[in-house]
């Protein structure tokens, strides 16, 4: 992400720059390209997680691409008003690869998932004073369950998106919670052979009165769609998935 913005925000400038002097669109085209096979690089090596020896066999194939593509862009050649058939049969194979590596990711990629509910909640995590004066969130999430995906494929498995529902029953009724989302935690697949988890947050229940007498007893996580996700506590949502307890 920090190459990629690094890289980005100049290129944009430089762009403009060029482009504003000489009027060759096709100018904006290279650097584009080479932006995207940088990224591209990157984004390999980070997803692929490769060790010392595989980053250096990249950058190596790197270079010798560089050095191939720098001949043949300096031979002079006619123009031509029609695409070269081998040009075009390499990018409808490179285009096939990707696609047969992404059918490859979904179909027989399957990762293993681990839900561990918390044995318990703080009940004064749960549940906070929060003056007026505030704002809505001041108080900081609190953790009800970490999900572990564990990747023994050789390409990167894409997680599938699941929706919960967490409700706090309180000796009044039911309370729904909102999900903390953080930065860290939005990742859309997972690296080759690798294991990660990602801590399922919510934010605790504002209470804006400070005479009000609320008594917390459970924390019931629900399986729900998109759909169904901001559905009152109250409407039937089924049995709980997990009942973790408020101590």
């Amino acid at each position: 992400m920090v190459v990629f913005w690094l890289l980005l925000v100049p290129l944009i400038i430089v762009e403009l720059v060029v482009y504003l002097k000489s009027k060759k669109f096709y100018w904006l085209i290279y650097a584009l390209a080479i932006f995207t096979y940088v990224i591209s690089v990157c984004y390999t090596v980070d997803v692929f997680d490769l060790g010392k020896n595989a980053v250096i066999l990249v950058l190596l194939a790197s270079a010798a691409l560089m050095f191939i593509v720098g001949r043949q862009l300096g031979k002079k050649v006619k123009p031509q008003k029609r695409v070269r058939p081998c040009a075009r049969n390499a990018l409808i194979a490179l285009g096939a690869v990707l696609i047969i590596v992404f059918v490859v990711s979904v179909v027989f990629g399957k990762l293993e998932r681990t839900i561990l509910p918390e044995t318990s909640v703080d009940v004064d995590k749960i549940l906070v004073d929060n003056p007026k004066d505030q704002g809505p969130y001041p108080a900081s999430s609190v953790t009800i369950m970490r999900m572990t995906y564990t990747n023994t494929f050789i390409l990167p498995v894409p997680v599938k998106q699941e929706y919960y529902k967490v409700c706090l029953v309180t000796e009044s009724g039911a309370v729904q919670l909102s999900q903390s989302y953080a930065a860290e935690d939005r990742f859309n697949e997972v690296a080759a052979r690798s294991t990660k988890t990602v801590e399922y947050k919510v934010m605790p229940n504002q209470v804006y009165d400070p005479t009000a007498v609320i008594t917390p007893k459970e924390v019931l996580v629900y399986a729900t769609s998109q759909e169904k996700q901001w559905e009152p506590c109250d409407a039937d949502a089924g049995a709980p998935l997990y009942t973790i307890p408020v101590v």
